[in-house]
């Protein structure tokens, strides 16, 4: 049996301990409070001062706006040649099959103009077996537009619309192009994102590809602008605007 006088004498420890650290604990405490006041009374005052300056200066403050135009080679060359690309758009006929016949289809691609009076520039395969082809300029306009002249092995066609063109590019001299030369590609993927906008280099020129119908087109240049279906036909430009 424990002792009575071996429990009080282990309870009178215990609350010795506690009471020796609530002690030192508040001792601290004061010291640090004390340090803090009576060494930085100027720090305390200065923050009151600043906060009650902050307070005045947010009600009066002004938001300036930066209207800073950045002009670069690229972005003047977009916005020259910008107006001159166009979306086409053409409907191919439904086809009778052995199902019945075939519902019209839409194709699309991208064009420029190379001339004042209306002449575009795209890809055969753009336009190939179209009907009812219209452009969609820059601003969102249409214009019906009918095939002048197509080339199957260079994968080109001239288009002529209706209208006045906004702009014409005019064609630079390819070989004068330098692997490394900055180019601008511009578009409209997807048909859909009009005008879109991308830009790499050259990576190579005279480059050959196999076609896959029996001929192989060459002096092809191969650029790392970012190209997405619905680019095709549209113009590949250097920093002159060529």
């Amino acid at each position: 049996m424990v002792s009575w006088k071996r429990v009080f004498f282990t309870i009178f420890i215990v609350a010795t301990a506690v009471f020796s650290a609530l002690i030192g604990a508040a001792a601290g405490g004061l010291m640090v409070y004390q340090n803090i006041h009576n060494n930085n009374p100027v720090i305390s005052q200065a923050v009151s001062t600043v906060s009650n300056q902050n307070v005045g200066q947010t009600q009066n403050r002004i938001i300036t706006v930066n209207n800073t135009e950045v002009q670069t080679a690229i972005t003047q060359t977009v916005q020259n040649l910008g107006p001159a690309v166009v979306t086409v758009v053409g409907t191919i006929p439904g086809q009778n099959t052995f199902f019945g016949e075939t519902g019209d289809s839409t194709v699309s691609g991208s064009g420029f103009f190379i001339s004042k009076d209306g002449y575009i520039l795209t890809n055969n395969h753009v336009v190939e077996g179209s009907q009812n082809i219209t452009i969609v300029l820059s601003d969102g306009s249409q214009q019906p537009a009918a095939i002048v002249g197509t080339d199957e092995y260079a994968d080109l066609a001239v288009l002529k619309s209706s209208g006045n063109a906004p702009a014409a590019a005019s064609l630079g001299n390819s070989d004068e192009l330098k692997p490394g030369e900055t180019v601008i590609a511009i578009g409209s993927p997807l048909g859909d994102f009009k005008n879109t906008v991308t830009v790499g280099v050259i990576s190579a020129t005279g480059r050959s590809i196999d076609t896959g119908s029996g001929y192989q087109m060459d002096n092809l240049i191969q650029t790392e602008a970012a190209i997405n279906q619905g680019n095709s036909g549209g113009p590949l430009v250097n920093l002159a605007g060529d």
